[in-house]
């Protein structure tokens, strides 16, 4: 599955990184993730946190298994229901400036998704059509 996020400013892919971090940092018992779920996500985010650091814009393009991105935008969805959820009730912890790299990182992975064939796609616009940040979004 081929995934692009960007162009976004790089201020944005750097100001979603940090918060991410500290989410899987946290730990909190509604962040938990399971082990192999937060080191593929720290990965990333030390891999876009590279990238971020070169230059104003961020872009980045992958290609994963669908079977693998499958279960890591599950993940993702899961959790970021579950900050939500938690965000209603003591208000938003997520930085504004992230909003706009947050919007493209989703709408990339869903995106990708989508041209994976039908049962790919099926799930993908399930997901967009419930996926939880508003406040990011």
């Amino acid at each position: 599955m081929h995934v692009a996020v960007g162009p976004v400013s790089s201020a944005s892919a750097l100001a979603f990184i940090g918060y991410a971090r500290d989410v899987i940092e946290r730990g909190a018992p509604a962040n938990q993730l399971p082990a192999d779920v937060a080191a593929a996500f720290t990965s990333y985010l030390d891999e876009w946190e590279g990238l971020a650091r070169t230059g104003r814009d961020f872009t980045w393009e992958t290609t994963v298994a669908v079977e693998v991105a499958e279960y890591l935008v599950h993940a993702f969805y899961r959790l970021a229901q579950r900050l939500e959820e938690a965000a209603r009730a003591r208000g938003p912890a997520a930085p504004p400036e992230g909003r706009s790299f947050y919007r493209m990182l989703v709408d990339g992975l869903l995106d990708g998704m989508a041209g994976e064939g039908a049962s790919a796609a099926e799930f993908a616009e399930h997901l967009r059509s419930f996926w939880p940040g508003d406040g990011l979004r």
